[in-house]
């Protein structure tokens, strides 16, 4: 284990790091904030996405199961996937 002087500084990253190259995890996704590319990016996020979602240029990949009976094997087959996907389990109304 690392010694950490003052665990609040950005190096606990490190540290998960570490623990990930260990255990050979496999890691699907990262996400950096860089604040200076916030306030640059931020004030056009919204008005961007929401045209790229009316365009068309963006969307959700879902699968949809109806009835809960059906949960286990959503949850299943969602653990299985190599891809990014979103599954829906539709238990009621319309």
């Amino acid at each position: 284990m690392t010694s950490v002087s003052n665990p609040d500084e950005d190096e606990q990253g490190v540290r998960t790091l570490i623990n990930i190259i260990k255990k050979k995890l496999t890691v699907n996704w990262f996400m950096y904030t860089d604040p200076w590319l916030f306030q640059k990016y931020m004030p056009r996020f919204t008005p961007d996405m929401l045209a790229w979602v009316r365009d068309g240029k963006i969307k959700a990949k879902t699968e949809t199961l109806i009835g809960i009976d059906l949960a286990p094997e959503a949850m299943v087959t969602l653990l299985e996937k190599d891809e990014f996907s979103t599954m829906l389990v539709k238990v009621g109304g319309n």
